[in-house]
Order: structure tokens, then sequence, then C-alpha cells
């Protein structure tokens, strides 16, 4: 069987972006799984632990079917959208973004 891949997003937003801010984007990122073939399931949200978050704020974790799902999922216009429009514009201080992905 073809092995699923868990896409891990750690995201570093700036400390004036707004709650309304915050919510588009919530909404624009669980939307993507009905609007994005091969997601299985979708979990994004701010981290509760800060301690040891390294200054990044908020997680995306995206299960898709298998890799081909992945390579399709990552040139989607939709998640392209987002991350044009609505993550990088929001952005704290670099690195804000750290993306792994993982077969399992």
């Amino acid at each position: 069987a073809p092995k699923r891949v868990r896409h891990i997003v750690l995201m570093k937003f700036r400390e004036d972006c707004s709650e309304a801010t915050h919510a588009m984007i919530s909404k624009s990122m669980h939307g993507m799984k009905g609007k994005i073939p091969g997601i299985l399931k979708l979990s994004y949200g701010p981290s509760f632990t800060t301690d040891r978050a390294d200054g990044f704020t908020h997680v995306l974790v995206v299960d898709l079917v298998d890799k081909l799902a992945f390579e399709v999922y990552a040139i989607h216009a939709e998640h392209i959208r987002i991350i044009k429009d609505e993550m990088f514009p929001n952005f704290g201080d670099f690195p804000n973004c750290v993306a792994v992905d993982i077969k399992f």
C-alpha cells in the first residue's frame, strides 16, 4: 500500500497580528481540506506551549493519501494563495516558517 504523508509546518506570526487576521488564516487553513484533493486530516492552530517553541506561534499538520497527493497539494492554487496572501504578509522575524514531511 502507498505510504501516507504527514506535512508539518511551524509558523511564526508577528506579535501585532490581529485576532481577525488569525481567524481569517485559520478559516483558510481548515478550508483546504474541502478544496484540495488527497487531504485525509488537517489540524491547525496556535501552540499552547511557548517556552520551547523558539518563537513559533502556530502549527499546521496535514495528513495526505500519498506522496502524489502531497505533490498536488504543494502546487495547488489554494495552498499557494494562502502562503502568498495570508501567511507571508503576517510572518514575524526570520526564520518564520519551517516545514518537514514524513511518510508513515
